[in-house]
Order: C-alpha cells, then structure tokens, then sequence
C-alpha cells in the first residue's frame, strides 16, 4: 500500500470512529482541548490527522483524524508538529477549531533509523511501518512501542520493530528490528547497543537470561 493510499484510508477511517465517538451524546457547541503530533494533512479536504494524548472528557489516547473549521488552520503545519488545539462538538461530528504549535517538532521515527537499516527494509519491500502499535509501559523502564513492519498492497507481515518513546512521548528512537520469511524464520535481525538493556527490561522471560554477543 503507497503513503498516499494508506494515509486517505486512515484519515477516512479515524473520521468515521471520531464521528460516532461524538454522536454518543455530546452537546452542540461544547469545546474539548488536547495536546498531540501532526500525522497527516489534507488541506483540500480539510482534515488534519493527529497522533494525540487523552481528550478529557472526549476520548482515550488514539490517533483520529479531524475536519478543520478553515483549511487555513492548516497553513503552518507540518508532519511531525507538536501542537495545541481545540476541538468542538457541532451535532454529531466534532470540528478543530483552533490549533498551535508548542515547541519543537517531533522527530519522526526514520529520524533515529540507521540509514543502512533503513536501506536494508526497503531492501526486503517493507512499505508499511505501523508506528502505533501498543505502547508497553513499566514502572522503572523506558517506554517502549512494538510496531508491525508489512509490504504490499496485502499488508504481508514482514516481522517487527522497537522503537523507546522519550519522556516527553513525542519523539522516539529504533532498538531492534527483526524480518521473517513466510515461514517466520528470522532472516535479519538489528539490535542497537541498548536494546539488551531495555527489551530485558520488558520482557524479562526472553531476553533476561540473554547477553549481547562480544566482538
């Protein structure tokens, strides 16, 4: 599945949940405010999608996609922003009305993505990195987020990676990488020099027990 493609759907998609997220009762007019990362911009339809925290009183955590009150809104804005906005309940649909950048920009996960790794997944065909995957958290271990690494117009499931969320939950950083062929035998497999630390961290049972091999 092409960026393109992948990010219409998504937008389609995240719309049509947030659409029925606001028609469970909702009042006209009534305003929510969040906090969260630009994923997508369409600007000739009018909608941004967002990468954000808990909405009191709206909505969990999630990536949703937004109609924009003015494609103008959206002028400024690029992927990977953090920003500020304000959301506002118009029948059964919610309208972002206001929004602002806070900050520096987040950095997108290829930011931290060794370019020989980077070369070696376009290499195996990934082209889809679903970065949302579940956010594993443990008191007294950075957080970490397990992502799917797919191709083809199917989504194949290559295998997956790691990524450490940083404290401020915006910008994170890739730790292992692990492609499988259709039997799921591992064929490459990445790890940074922390990853041993964090993973065992995590999961305790797979790679507690485990060393990093010496040179």
């Amino acid at each position: 599945m092409n960026r393109s493609r992948y990010r219409n759907r998504m937008l389609t998609t995240a719309l049509a949940i947030s659409l029925c997220l606001l028609a469970i009762g909702k009042g006209f007019g009534e305003e929510f405010q969040g906090v969260g990362t630009v994923l997508a911009l369409d600007p000739s339809e009018g909608m941004i999608a967002l990468d954000h925290q808990e909405i009191p009183g709206l909505m969990p955590p999630m990536r949703m996609a937004f109609r924009v009150a003015s494609p103008d809104l959206l002028k400024e804005l690029k992927r990977g922003d953090r920003v500020q906005f304000t959301l506002k309940a118009e029948g059964s649909a919610t309208v972002l009305t206001e929004i602002t950048k806070i900050g520096g920009a987040a950095l997108d996960f290829r930011d931290s993505m060794p370019k020989e790794i980077y070369a070696k997944l376009e290499g195996f065909g990934v082209t889809f990195i679903e970065a949302d995957g579940r956010l594993l958290r443990k008191d007294g271990c950075p957080n970490i987020q397990r992502t799917l690494l797919s191709r083809g117009s199917r989504e194949e499931t290559l295998g997956t990676a790691l990524f450490v969320l940083e404290k401020d939950s915006t910008s994170k950083h890739l730790i292992g990488v692990e492609l499988r062929d259709t039997e799921h035998n591992p064929v490459f497999v990445w790890r940074s020099p922390d990853f041993w630390q964090i993973a065992a961290c995590h999961f305790p049972g797979k790679y507690g027990a485990e060393r990093p091999p010496t040179e």
